[in-house]
């Protein structure tokens, strides 16, 4: 990233920015529609993947973390809903947890040839 022109540091910043309004609009859905324009600005996904792993990790990690201080904060007396659904999340980790062990140690599921 370090061999990059001004403009597309801008053009970056612009996509990182618009990201961040479409994921706080629609809850979802930043990264994975910001990754096409920032490939229109550099054809390289590994320049672009690490950083918006870290964005994802920062921000998912803050989101669930206000949510359950605000369950906490708000007692068994009150009706307050999180905003996240646990029981889905556990259900959906249990089915992914295999996978992406899998994919983390680097294996293939074919032997190479």
């Amino acid at each position: 990233m370090a061999d990059l022109l001004w403009y597309q540091y801008v053009l970056i910043g612009l996509i990182f920015a618009w990201s961040g309004f479409v994921r706080t609009s629609l809850g979802f859905g930043g990264a994975v529609l910001a990754l096409p324009f920032l490939l229109l600005v550099v054809n390289e996904p590994l320049v672009f993947l690490p950083i918006i792993a870290i964005h994802l990790l920062i921000f998912s990690s803050w989101i669930a973390w206000n949510g359950h201080r605000q369950l906490q904060q708000a007692g068994s007396s009150a009706a307050v809903q999180s905003n996240i659904d646990w029981g889905y999340l556990g259900k959906a980790l249990k089915i992914m947890i295999v996978p992406s062990w899998w994919g983390w140690l680097g294996c293939s599921p074919c032997p190479p040839m």
